[in-house]
């Protein structure tokens, strides 16, 4: 945390290439110390790094970056509905990872001329971009920075030097390269003497990998679904993430530095396997296999997949969007899960982790609205960010005394939570951590926590809409104890907002387990607006629509009756 200051304070220029794309990831201390402009937009305090957006309050349909900003963090503007319009100026530099991904209204983007790096799934998901023009000083693209866009064209600027895996998945993009860094060859993108494939564009049904090529990059295959035959030549020594998933192909394989059989791409000694394309229901993997690669499984229809107690290691999003996936197992053996490896899993309802983990990456659960039972080993020392977002049947997790942090997002929206124990050990609670727990009514936070962050119990309520007449009445039967360690009452009110304080009791952690089950009531019901009733007006100055009450716009506070 310390050196991250530091560096903060640093100026931009005088940070290597490596420190200042490593400034793009945020933590919660990020957002408690940051400035937050008059749209909700939080920038560090010298305003070097825009760090974030505060969806509650974040409605602007065209956003202009604040000049002298030069970094946009990773996921910035994540999932904001209602940008259509982003202005980036010549102060910026790098766009973090994932920072416009999910907008998908944004159909307008104008770069300053200063972007040196994309970096990777940053525009993910714009749905409505069509047409961008990349700056000509940009240097790096980072891999999937454009799928699943509108995009028909991509010009390569001559500054380019580094595309890293596929920028784009098939949909028959063309691109144009004033780079002598990249060469386009029917339709297919390449490194300048065809030596890495990078992305496969062509309308065919059948390709042969041309001789020259010794890299296949990551995802450069994806959802070819014309392509029916693909051949891999002799001089391919290097397969990036899962190059074929969504391909439905019929691989031929000529290179000895990969082995293709039993409808499984590993590498030559069998340890590493780079892809699954099997469509039977039970897969079992070879017990020679240690690694199981990025993107391994991606979509794949099994029902139960049988890993060996050779395996070490899972890398980046290996089982991703296995939608059919109900049972997999995971040894003691292994040692390291990568990033959003069961990720929108939706069928997978219990998971025991491996006893001895050292490293457990982020979302990893996220989106397996079916999971049930989890069982946390005692090698964890955080519950990492959005690990269990989004599942909302989880009922509660026995956090293991070993966890001294619970990161951002950890529990967001998983809904059938009831009652939550935090243990001693735990000394941060990151923001968002259980945002939209909807029925959780209880939780015991001990002395031990130093801070919690902002929205960590935001919108811990049911809501239920009744209507009688022109009358619209809501119910909020909302969390109604937050209890802690005697005499550490005030210490966490002063953590917690306002509208929490009043349920915030002082209770030993036996007093809690044995309290009597009849939660304290906490139901509240308010009567609003008849909105279908009220005139709507445009403002005159924000151009925002909104309806007519008081007199006022909701959005910028303009007084049009006056």
């Amino acid at each position: 945390m310390e050196l991250l200051s530091v560096m903060i304070k640093m100026k931009v220029e005088d940070i290597n290439k490596k420190q200042r794309t490593q400034l793009t990831k945020t933590t919660d201390y990020d957002f408690v110390s940051a400035e937050k402009d008059k749209n909700g937009v939080f920038y560090s305090h010298n305003s070097l790094r825009l760090i974030g957006v505060d969806n509650r309050n974040f409605s602007c349909g065209e956003y202009r970056v604040k000049e002298g900003a030069k970094i946009i963090c990773d996921y910035a503007f994540a999932g904001c509905s209602t940008i259509y319009s982003i202005i980036i100026p010549d102060s910026v530099e790098i766009i973090g990872e994932r920072s416009f991904s999910g907008c998908r209204s944004l159909r307008e983007v104008i770069f300053g001329n200063s972007v040196k790096i994309i970096k990777g799934f940053a525009f993910k998901d714009c749905k409505a971009l069509r047409r961008l023009n990349l700056p000509e000083s940009l240097e790096e693209i980072g891999e999937m920075a454009f799928s699943y866009t509108g995009l028909k064209e991509i010009i390569l600027p001559k500054s380019l030097l580094k595309i890293k895996g596929n920028p784009i998945v098939y949909n028959e993009v063309k691109f144009i390269s004033n780079s002598s860094n990249f060469v386009v060859e029917n339709e297919n993108l390449f490194t300048k003497n065809r030596r890495t494939l990078i992305s496969f564009q062509s309308n065919v049904s059948s390709f042969i990998i041309p001789n020259t090529v010794i890299a296949i990059g990551g995802y450069a295959f994806w959802y070819c679904s014309k392509l029916q035959s693909i051949t891999i030549p002799f001089t391919v020594k290097w397969i990036g993430k899962n190059p074929f998933a969504h391909t439905k192909v019929k691989i031929e394989n000529l290179s000895k530095n990969f082995i293709y059989k039993n409808d499984l791409l590993l590498t030559r000694d069998e340890t590493t396997l780079i892809g699954c394309y099997s469509n039977c229901k039970v897969i079992d993997i070879p017990i020679s296999v240690n690694i199981i690669g990025g993107g391994a499984f991606n979509e794949n229809e099994a029902v139960e997949i049988v890993l060996p107690n050779s395996v070490e290691r899972i890398e980046d999003n290996a089982f991703e969007n296995c939608k059919a996936l109900q049972k997999i197992n995971l040894p003691d053996s292994i040692r390291y899960l990568g990033n959003s490896i069961f990720d929108s899993c939706s069928l997978l309802k219990d998971v025991k982790l491996p006893r001895y983990l050292n490293y457990c990456g982020d979302s990893i659960f996220a989106k397996c609205s079916s999971l049930q039972i989890i069982e946390v080993p005692v090698s964890m020392k955080s519950i990492n960010k959005s690990m269990f977002s989004g599942c909302s049947l989880l009922e509660n997790i026995l956090i293991p005394s070993s966890v001294t942090r619970i990161n951002r997002a950890a529990f967001y929206q998983c809904r059938s939570f009831k009652e939550i124990v935090i243990p001693k050990s735990v000394q941060y609670i990151d923001s968002l951590a259980f945002r939209y727990c909807r029925n959780l009514k209880a939780v015991y936070i001990p002395d031990s926590v130093k801070r919690i962050g902002m929205y960590a119990f935001s919108d811990c309520q049911e809501i239920t809409t009744v209507r009688r007449g022109r009358s619209t009445y809501r119910k909020y039967d909302s969390m109604s104890l937050i209890a802690t360690t005697p005499g550490n009452k005030e210490r966490i009110k002063r953590m917690l907002p306002r509208y929490l304080h009043d349920i915030v009791k002082e209770l030993t952690y036996k007093e809690f387990i044995n309290r009597n089950m009849e939660l304290y009531e906490n139901v509240k019901t308010e009567e609003e607006y008849d909105y279908g009733c009220l005139e709507r007006v445009k403002c005159p100055r924000c151009g925002d629509w909104y309806y007519v009450d008081d007199g006022v716009c909701d959005t910028c506070g303009y007084p049009w009756n006056e």
